[in-house]
C-alpha cells in the first residue's frame, strides 16, 4: 500500500501541467516507458533481495510468479491512475481561465 501511494503521488506530480496535445503522450508513452524501466530494474533486484530474505517467507517461495505478477499489475495500475487522473483534470481546464486565475 505504501508503494502504491508513493508511486501514485510521484507520477501524479509529474503529470500536472501538460498542454492538451501533450496529455496523450504524457499519459501513454512516457508513463509506459517509465513503468517498463522500473519493472526492468525492480524485478531482478527483487529476486536478489527475496533470496536473501527467504528465511522470513512463510508459504511462498522467493521466486513465486503469482506474487511478482500481482505486484506488477497493482503497481502498473497505480502508475496508470497517477497519470490518467491529473491528465483528465488538465484536459478539462481552459488554459486562458487558468492563466487569468493566476
Amino acid at each position: 500500500m505504501l508503494a502504491w501511494v508513493g508511486l501514485y503521488a510521484a507520477v501524479a506530480h509529474v503529470a500536472t501541467g501538460g498542454t492538451r496535445g501533450d496529455i496523450f503522450s504524457l499519459v501513454v508513452k512516457q508513463g509506459m516507458r517509465q513503468a517498463l524501466g522500473g519493472f526492468a530494474v525492480g524485478l531482478p533486484l527483487a529476486l536478489l533481495v527475496t533470496r536473501g530474505l527467504s528465511h522470513g517467507l512463510v508459504g511462498v517461495s522467493p521466486s513465486d510468479p503469482a506474487t511478482y505478477a500481482s505486484v506488477v499489475v497493482v503497481l502498473g495500475f497505480a502508475g496508470l491512475l497517477g497519470r490518467a487522473i491529473p491528465a483528465r483534470r488538465a484536459i478539462r481546464v481552459d488554459p486562458l481561465a487558468a492563466l487569468r486565475h493566476e
